[in-house]
């Protein structure tokens, strides 16, 4: 592997696209299909349907993800270098160079699934993105927070909660 280059640490599934969603509930439990994991002793059957916001934003999401996709990696590019300075003030100027751009970005993070929210507003939950980076953050990874296609916040994946 060149110095230059990012590991893909993504299975198979994920790189041809497909991320399981991860349901949060109002009484903080969650629900993510793929890895069965439950509310401590619950199973399947216990938990409520999603909620008809939480299946809305995911319509939503589903109809219009380009649009997302632009508007999360233009908000990454222009934001992230600031609020991880702790780590990208350290990296060659190239690099630096490179993570403020949409393309450079991409090739920074890797998406983990969105996350379905509990509030909502205007009939939709906010959804989450929580990514992995080998670059950013390692330890806490790289969160946004999106209303629709609006970025309300970008952090370490604790935004998400």
């Amino acid at each position: 592997m060149d110095c230059r280059e990012l590991r893909d640490t993504r299975d198979e599934e994920r790189r041809q696209g497909r991320f399981p969603a991860l349901l949060l509930y109002t009484d903080a439990r969650y629900f993510e299909r793929s890895d069965k994991r439950f509310a401590p002793g619950g199973k399947a059957d216990d938990l409520a349907p999603p909620s008809d916001p939480q299946i809305a934003a995911f319509d939503y999401l589903a109809r219009n993800q380009a649009q997302v996709a632009h508007e999360l990696f233009t908000a990454l590019a222009r934001e992230a270098p600031g609020i991880f300075s702790f780590i990208v003030d350290d990296l060659p100027d190239e690099v630096q160079r490179l993570l403020s751009t949409v393309e450079g970005m991409m090739g920074a993070v890797e998406l983990d699934g969105p996350v379905l929210g509990r509030q909502a507003e205007d009939g939709f939950v906010q959804v989450g993105f929580p990514f992995h980076s080998d670059l950013l953050d390692t330890e806490h990874g790289v969160g946004v927070v999106m209303h629709r296609d609006r970025v309300v916040e970008i952090g370490q994946q604790d935004v998400l909660l």
